[in-house]
């Protein structure tokens, strides 16, 4: 066969690989539509998150410095209706974070840096009562996020800047009790969140600005140890958060504001693997999160990007084996496009004289 009519016949193939990628990221990516403007008509709720799944509704908790965070729900995605107006409503309760159903309950955290945060939780979606007393006691608790269930009891993390990061959890939702060392014996630990439950083990992560952001895991809730080197070595990693399950592993996102926030991942729990560039190669994503979402054959990841902006990351576990790859159809396109031209080259030089396969290796 002649050379021309071979690299025809390649080029051909390409073509059509390429029509196919398309049409099949087209399939996989869903569009996204904004379905929430300004704030819910309040310029004030500067950040919103949807999160809370309850009774067939979607919640969702804002961060409002000016009236007071707000909690917002919706059983169609398109059309709001705020919960709170009445119980939660404090200015001094300036994010309200919908967030874990125990019990047949929802139960949202919030941020109160005056008297204390607090624990709300309601059995219909419209009536609020307070879960537990002002920052448990203590008003340096200024942060509580009650996000894992595990072996039947609700746990959440505090942030305290004080004395450090508590975790403290409930079996009725009404009586509490602390169940770590505040900051986990370091105060520099100044919070924490257990978010997850991996193998068998609740694992938590925590912000530590000296030497590094930690993990730690317990199998009963109460005996406590870390599975990692402090920041994985590097201080920088501030802030570390195991959340992110996939198969076999568990993912955890950090927040480095030096070379970029990195992405961790382990089989066993305690041998972890760097498997991100800093940033995903951009210094400006200084934090990465991973308890986004498991959808479409990988997990997706968010990151905070105070210079251009925030972003999307997916780990393609099924579609490129294991790399990452921005959420962006020409990014999605890239990878294929190189393992096209890779057999193309590969093909026609086996039917080229060695001097002519030296000759395209020169000009590349």
């Amino acid at each position: 066969m002649k050379i021309k009519a071979l690299v025809g016949i390649m080029l051909t193939l390409l073509l059509v690989s390429m029509l196919t990628i398309v049409f099949s990221v087209n399939a996989e990516l869903p569009k996204l539509t904004r379905v929430v403007a300004n704030g819910f008509g309040d310029p004030n709720n500067i950040g919103v998150l949807p999160y809370g799944v309850f009774a067939g509704y979607l919640y969702a908790g804002t961060w409002n410095e000016v009236t007071g965070g707000e909690i917002w729900t919706t059983t169609n995605g398109t059309t709001w209706t705020q919960v709170n107006i009445d119980e939660v409503r404090d200015p001094n309760t300036i994010y309200v974070y919908p967030s874990a159903v125990f019990n047949g309950r929802l139960y949202a955290g919030t941020v109160n840096e005056v008297t204390g945060a607090e624990i709300w939780v309601t059995a219909n979606g419209t009536t609020w009562t307070r879960a537990n007393v002002k920052g448990f006691g203590d008003s340096n608790n200024i942060e509580i996020y009650p996000e894992a269930v595990f072996d039947k009891r609700l746990y959440a993390g505090t942030v305290n800047e004080v004395t450090g990061g508590e975790v403290w959890r409930t079996e009725d939702g009404v009586h509490w009790e602390q169940v770590n060392v505040d900051g986990f014996g370091d105060s520099n630990n100044i919070g924490t969140e257990p978010v997850v439950v991996f193998a068998g083990c609740l694992y938590a992560g925590t912000w530590n600005e000296v030497t590094g952001g930690e993990v730690w895991r317990t199998m009963d809730g109460v005996y406590w140890n870390q599975v990692n080197v402090d920041g994985f070595g590097d201080p920088n990693n501030t802030y570390v958060e195991p959340s992110g399950v996939v198969g076999s592993y568990l993912y955890t996102g950090t927040d480095n504001e030096v070379t970029g926030g990195e992405v961790w991942r382990t089989e066993d729990g305690v041998y972890w693997e760097q498997v991100s560039l800093g940033g995903m190669g951009n210094p400006n994503n200084i934090e990465v999160f991973t308890n986004c979402a498991v959808m479409y054959g990988g997990l997706y990841l968010g990151t905070v990007n105070e210079v251009t902006g925030g972003e999307i990351w997916r780990l393609s576990t099924v579609v490129v084996g294991g790399i990452w790859i921005p959420v962006d159809k020409f990014s999605l396109l890239a990878p294929y496009i190189g393992l096209a031209s890779t057999l193309i080259v590969a093909t026609v030089a086996t039917t080229i004289y060695v001097k002519r396969v030296k000759r395209r290796k020169e000009k590349q």
